[in-house]
């Protein structure tokens, strides 16, 4: 005898089944770049056994193309209904005990325009989240992102001096860098959009510093054990830093291989981070120019998030007063 066939379910039970996939937890990780993000993403919401991520992954999957349109397409040609749609069938995908993620740190960045737009859509399609922010002292960052932005410039044979850098993106700070060192502006506005209750700050610095407070912290918000998130992050960085070897085999050999092979094994010095690791610092004039930009917000921070930041070498205002950001 046959066994009876299982109904489909009807249009009204998906669209119900849909709707509670997008109200189950999530921990939303929008930024910011240089903050341990990859490390974060792939080598903890990505692999471990208890996390759900939607993304961003090295493999491409089609949730980072949904990621895309949440934080870079025109509000005329966006279709809230259908990604959201589409989130809701990854996440009813994902079996309901795994903890849901989603970590990319191009949602808060200068480069997807309008930030606040991009934070509106994601308190619409995830009103009930967990916001974490990872932040980094503002001077490392630079650096940071400086070597990393190198590596494009010297396939091309060009080199800037970090302070030369620093003066030409200052003429236009929100198309640069340079307009992302302040995070308040953007942390204050997701605790508008979400609650303050539900947003989170943790320092960059604490990972190194303080691994088993940082993994503890990461676990409260995940729901989820400490020990294994702590054993996953003690494992070397997935984004390693820009090493000499870089620069000198495009110096050297770059300009005459083609540029598909200059491209791959310019990747392959860049991952094992051949060489010394890159180091500059960073001129006063700059140092001052972060100070205006960031030092009131870092204040602001610091006051609501207890994070520490004079400890961990963060600019502060000197005096508690207000200066207005400069160009160099």
């Amino acid at each position: 005898m046959k066994a009876a066939a299982t109904a489909a379910p009807s249009p009204d039970q998906r669209a119900g089944d849909l709707e509670a996939a997008t109200e189950r937890p999530i921990l939303l990780h929008p930024g910011f770049a240089k903050t341990a993000t990859t490390t974060l993403q792939e080598g903890l919401f990505d692999t471990h056994p208890e996390i759900g991520f939607l993304g961003r992954t090295r493999d491409g999957r089609p949730l980072d193309r949904l990621i895309h349109k949440i934080s870079r397409e025109d509000s005329i040609a966006y279709d809230h209904q259908a990604v959201r749609a589409a989130l809701a069938l990854a996440i009813d995908d994902i079996p309901t005990h795994r903890r849901l993620a989603l970590s990319c740190e191009n949602l808060s960045l200068y480069e997807v325009g309008d930030r606040g737009q991009v934070a509106a859509r994601l308190a619409r399609l995830f009103p009930n989240a967990t916001i974490l922010f990872t932040i980094r002292n503002q001077n490392a960052l630079l650096r940071a992102w400086y070597f990393q932005k190198m590596k494009k410039y010297v396939k091309g044979g060009h080199w800037l001096g970090l302070e030369e850098y620093v003066r030409l993106k200052s003429k236009e700070p929100h198309r640069s860098i340079i307009g992302d060192l302040d995070y308040a502006p953007r942390i204050f506005h997701y605790m508008k959009l979400f609650g303050a209750g539900r947003v989170h700050v943790l320092p960059f610095e604490q990972l190194s510093l303080d691994r088993t407070g940082f993994a503890r912290s990461l676990a409260s918000l995940l729901d989820l054990g400490s020990a294994d998130i702590e054993a996953r992050l003690a494992e070397q960085p997935l984004n390693p830093r820009l090493g000499s070897g870089y620069i000198d085999f495009h110096r050297r050999y770059g300009r005459w291989l083609p540029g598909y092979l200059a491209r791959k094994i310019g990747t392959r010095v860049a991952q094992r981070g051949w060489g010394t690791p890159l180091e500059t610092e960073l001129p006063a004039r700059v140092q001052r120019l972060v100070a205006a930009n960031c030092a009131q917000g870092n204040a602001r921070l610091d006051a609501v998030f207890k994070l520490g930041l004079a400890e961990l070498g963060y600019p502060l205002p000197a005096d508690g007063t207000e200066r207005p950001a400069q160009a160099l």
